[in-house]
């Protein structure tokens, strides 16, 4: 059964009214906006400290979240300090304010991040997501603007979708959260559970250390005519170390890999999420740069050649997997639209990746 929450954390005022929040906090200019919702930056006027008040209509959603938030304490999980209500309806949501913005920001600013810098923000949100998978919650929208920073403090946010389960084996049926962090088995219409999160985990990790997508997709039903997908090849043996470190790769594929069943609880004993686990030059940055990646693919849409960008094998051959290999591959990682791409882009795809997968020989 689903374990009993920390009774301080209900001792929070379920509502009060506009005017206690006027004489309590001084609102400051808009940080954020939501598609229902709007962020202003606020200050205690009793204590001088920072907060976040976020500023949406009531609702049925709202009201959950708030619900749920109340039952909530962790320090990699973003705090709720009250709920204030004005005659309009209108709800004043006032949570940690968090001063470096979300992962998103720090990815536009930066592009991608080492592997030490990978490391010590996945452990945080593993930390914050066991806590919420022993309590039973399930967030369903793990992605980098969902991830707050401040400092070198890592916390989750945002719990518009998340639910609360009545056991931990508990599987759902609604399809929710964001189509390039979704869980296999959710986009496909399949009962999922709390082992979704850790999916979209690994995305985001994905994300962080190459600074682009493992895969793309254009629609939930063109998933369901993939004929590898998702009981396609076994894709966590091909390491990507033209771009880092072999272990940092296993891990993030593993995360993403649906017959490999990580939960939260069993993540941060992971030897490679501490820093006694990291070895010499774990930190290195990426080798290959995004506009890299980016003239090549332009390149090859253009008809240019793609020998000189093969990967050079150790013993000075150059290793091309078989198209119908590299296709089952993508296939099996949702990386093409097999119904709505056509065959020469199709083409251009296992190309691609036959350029990026290593040499047997390089194992």
């Amino acid at each position: 059964m689903r374990p009993s929450l920390e009774a301080d954390v209900n001792s929070l005022e379920k509502v009060e009214d506009f005017e206690a929040f006027r004489s309590k906090y001084l609102l400051m200019k808009e940080i954020g906006e939501g598609s229902f919702s709007i962020v202003h930056r606020a200050v205690n006027r009793l204590t001088g400290r920072l907060c976040a008040v976020k500023c949406c209509k009531m609702s049925a959603a709202l009201e959950e979240e708030e619900r749920l938030l109340r039952t909530l304490s962790h320090p990699n999980v973003v705090g709720l300090e009250g709920v204030y209500a004005r005659d309009n309806n209108l709800h004043y949501v006032v949570m940690d304010y968090l001063k470096n913005g979300d992962l998103c920001d720090l990815l536009i600013e930066r592009q991608r991040l080492s592997e030490a810098e990978t490391r010590r923000i996945i452990h945080q949100v593993v930390e914050g997501l066991a806590y919420l998978h022993r309590h039973c919650v399930l967030h369903r929208d793990i992605k980098p603007e969902n991830i707050l920073i401040h400092g070198n403090i890592v916390k989750i946010a945002d719990f518009g979708l998340a639910k609360e389960l009545a056991h931990p084996s508990t599987m759902l049926k609604r399809s929710c959260g964001t189509l390039e962090y979704a869980a296999p088995e959710l986009l496909c219409g399949r009962p999922y559970g709390l082992k979704s999160d850790i999916f979209s985990l690994g995305v985001v990790m994905y994300v962080l250390l190459f600074g682009a997508f493992p895969f793309s997709v254009q629609s939930a039903a063109a998933l369901q005519s993939m004929e590898h997908f998702p009981t396609g090849v076994d894709v966590v043996k091909y390491g990507y170390k033209e771009f880092t470190k072999p272990h940092s790769t296993t891990l993030t594929l593993n995360f993403m890999e649906e017959s490999i069943a990580w939960t939260g609880r069993k993540i941060p004993m992971l030897p490679r999420m501490t820093s006694r686990g990291s070895e010499n030059g774990a930190g290195d940055s990426i080798k290959r740069g995004r506009a890299i990646l980016l003239r090549e693919i332009q390149e090859i849409r253009e008809g240019h050649t793609t020998d000189a960008f093969l990967l050079p094998a150790r013993k000075g051959t150059t290793y091309l997997p078989p198209p119908e290999h590299c296709l089952s591959i993508i296939c099996s990682w949702r990386t093409l639209d097999i119904v709505l791409e056509a065959p020469s882009q199709r083409d251009f795809m296992a190309r691609g990746l036959r350029r990026l997968l290593p040499s047997p020989f390089s194992q």
